[in-house]
This record gives C-alpha cells, sequence and structure tokens, in this order.
C-alpha cells in the first residue's frame, strides 16, 4: 500500500497552483482594462460555498506555517472560523457535526444564499486582505476572469469584468487542462476514504494546525 504522508501532496499541489495561476494570469493579459478587482474586491469574500479536501488540507497547511511566526494571527482565524461554524451549523446541509456537504446542488443552494453576506473567517476585514492567500482554494484563484474549469465555462465575476459574450470567450482559459486537481483528489481518496466537500469555516476551526495526511500503518 502506498504511504500517506506529507511529502507527495505539497509537490502536486504546487505544480497544479503554479498551472492555474500561470493560466489566470495569462487571462489578466487578454482581458487587459476589462478585468479590474478595484472594483469588486473583497466583495467575493462573502458567503461560504463549497471546497474539496485538497483545498481543506491546502488551508491547513498555510494555517500551520501561519502559526509558526503568527501564533495569534493564526488563532485568531481558528477563534472566527469556530464563530463561523456555530452560525452556520443550524442549516448545514449535510452533516454538521463534520462539516461535510451533501452531494445534491439543491440541497446546497438555498443554504449558500441564506449565509452570502457571511465574510470568509480568512479575510481581515480592516485590511480586505486574505490572511491565507498563498493556500487558497482553487476557487478564489479562478473566480474574476472567465475560465474553463470542472468541465464548465464559468461566468466572469460581473462586477470585476466588463465585456461583451465575444470578449469573455476571448479571455477564456483552463486553468487544469491536464486534470491535476482530479488526479491529486483521486489519489487522496485512495489513501484516506472519500471525505466529501466541505467549507473554509469547518476546514480551519476544527482541525486547526493539525498536520497533514499521516502514515498509514
Amino acid at each position: 500500500m502506498e504511504l500517506l504522508d506529507d511529502e507527495w501532496l505539497p509537490d502536486q499541489d504546487e505544480q497544479l497552483l503554479k498551472a492555474v495561476d500561470a493560466a489566470c494570469a495569462e487571462s489578466h493579459t487578454r482581458a487587459a482594462g476589462r478585468l479590474d478587482y478595484g472594483r469588486g474586491c473583497p466583495a467575493c469574500c462573502q458567503g461560504p460555498f463549497p471546497i474539496n479536501r485538497l483545498d481543506a488540507l491546502r488551508l491547513q497547511r498555510g494555517l500551520a506555517e501561519l502559526a509558526e511566526h503568527d501564533a495569534a494571527g493564526a488563532q485568531a482565524i481558528v477563534l472566527a472560523a469556530g464563530h463561523e461554524v456555530s452560525a452556520l451549523a443550524a442549516d448545514f446541509p449535510g452533516d454538521g457535526e463534520r462539516g461535510v456537504l451533501v452531494e445534491e446542488e439543491q440541497g446546497r443552494e438555498a443554504f449558500f444564499a441564506r449565509h452570502g453576506a457571511r465574510p470568509c473567517p480568512v479575510l481581515d476585514v480592516r485590511s480586505g486582505r486574505c490572511q491565507l492567500y498563498a493556500h487558497r482554494p482553487i476557487t478564489c484563484r479562478t473566480f474574476g476572469p472567465p475560465v474553463h474549469l470542472g468541465g464548465r465555462d464559468l461566468e466572469p465575476c460581473e462586477v470585476c469584468f466588463r465585456g461583451s459574450a465575444a470578449d469573455e470567450q476571448a479571455c477564456r482559459v483552463a486553468p487544469d487542462a491536464g486534470g491535476l486537481e482530479d488526479a491529486i483528489l483521486d489519489r487522496l481518496e485512495a489513501l484516506e476514504g472519500d471525505q466529501g466537500e466541505t467549507v473554509i469555516a469547518y476546514a480551519l476551526a476544527r482541525t486547526a494546525l493539525q498536520p497533514g495526511p499521516r502514515r498509514a500503518r
């Protein structure tokens, strides 16, 4: 059996993030003045949304790294995430104890809409900056420009991007054309079982500062 350790995952994730960031940078170049984050940010950092196991582990790794040089800052994120879990648990669409979302989209949509004005627990509301920016989920990295992701053409941010349908098509990129994220998730599932999807608050409140995957015995 393959060992589930801390070495392969960060390396593979780094490759994924480089590909995603490079593709989005290309879209930004194509968009030029059509894409201006100053028009919308940090409004996009409000409301829960689904994140996968890889996103959750990346955030936890980022939190652990932050704690090494800013323990108070890391603890503040944990506290904010805990408050968010308390606010979300009552009508969480899935396992409210573990924070595992139901798979059906319809079961999630009303929940996300109800809580859409809540700031992300990782957002510093005073500065408008993400405190785990380098470790943010793929959804955060790709929101803004028009992208092709998960087999779908996703719309650009309606506030940050201004252009015609033809402009959108010209600027659209495929951040993970090689399917590396799916390959990593398949490997994780094979090693530790299906963990399902969650939201940022649960990922950081209940497994905060916990190391990544451990070696299988």
